[in-house]
């Protein structure tokens, strides 16, 4: 029952992800399609607020389980009525006046129409899932990588990595909330430069100094680079207006499902090997090319804007 067991609650991880990968890409089009900047890139990074909110929320019941005993399984009580109330929110939405204007052109034109024929530029694909890449990588790093620095050369228990990952989720909520904020008097592809700055100054001395400092100093340094992760969240809408209105969905899941599948290939499999035979140069060599990625993403959608007359400096 155990192997039966494993076999089975990987299937419907892998499911679960399938679906979420729909659920966030479909929400975040929906309101990109419904609203107006800026409040546009408030509604879109309140999302991703809220979906931060969800891993912080896990991390909780961890917490609370580890220290107190309590009875996991009543999270999937609590997860079922939440997916009762999403079932029931979906039903009751229209389409976007975008996407219901599109297919009325569409009709009335046939396939002959611009709207349907149009294509997606290669270098905006790329770039989308370039900067789709720089999350996985972010979250690693935080979550998974600096845990076993904290397991090795802290020897802190695993209950207490909890808890260090608890305090982390909630700097990374608190940054995803402000910057959404922000986002409403500035531009945020300005939001996006600032960050990536910061996060890259930040990431690569703190590589080296992670095993050699005290567990306080390691504290702070990764608190605040978890406040500057590279996250994209309100950019998005910049993004995706830049994709054909019937290829939007398509394109945006497919790139951000194969940007996951891809990174957590290497982070997982690769990470490993690479941290064992150059030690913290490992981490830098997947981390400065996505960093690079992500730079090279924000100029390509910047450029974008300033030749459709969009871009606010």
């Amino acid at each position: 029952i155990g192997i039966t067991a494993s076999w089975v609650i990987t299937i419907c991880r892998i499911i679960q992800g399938m679906s979420s990968m729909g659920e966030a890409i479909g929400a975040e089009l929906y309101v990109t399609e419904i609203t107006k900047p800026p409040i546009q890139y408030v509604s879109v990074g309140i999302i991703t607020v809220f979906s931060s909110m969800g891993g912080m929320g896990a991390l909780i019941i961890a917490w609370y389980t580890t220290n107190y005993g309590l009875n996991w399984r009543i999270v999937f009580w609590i997860g079922a009525i939440v997916a009762l109330i999403g079932a029931k929110a979906r039903i009751l939405l229209r389409e976007t006046p975008d996407f219901t204007d599109a297919r009325k052109r569409l009709i009335e034109c046939k396939k002959n129409s611009k709207v349907y024929t149009e294509k997606v530029e290669f270098k905006t694909a790329l770039a989308l899932y370039l900067m789709q890449c720089a999350w996985p990588v972010c979250f690693y790093f935080i979550y998974v990588h600096c845990a076993l620095i904290l397991k090795n050369s802290f020897s802190l228990s695993s209950a207490e990595i909890i808890t260090h990952n608890l305090i982390l989720s909630i700097i990374q909520v608190a940054s995803f909330l402000f910057f959404t904020i922000c986002s409403y008097w500035i531009y945020p592809l300005l939001l996006l430069k600032i960050k990536v700055t910061i996060f890259t100054l930040l990431v690569i001395p703190f590589s080296f100094l992670s095993y050699d400092c005290e567990y306080r100093t390691f504290f702070v340094f990764e608190g605040v680079i978890t406040f500057f992760l590279l996250s994209y969240s309100s950019a998005m809408p910049i993004c995706y207006k830049h994709f054909p209105v019937f290829k939007r969905f398509t394109y945006a899941s497919m790139l951000y499902a194969v940007s996951r599948a891809f990174i957590y290939l290497i982070t997982s499999f690769g990470l490993a090997y690479l941290t064992e035979y150059v030690g913290n140069w490992g981490m830098l060599a997947i981390i400065l090319p996505v960093v690079a990625g992500f730079i090279y993403a924000i100029f390509h959608f910047e450029n974008l804007e300033v030749a459709v007359g969009n871009y606010q400096r």
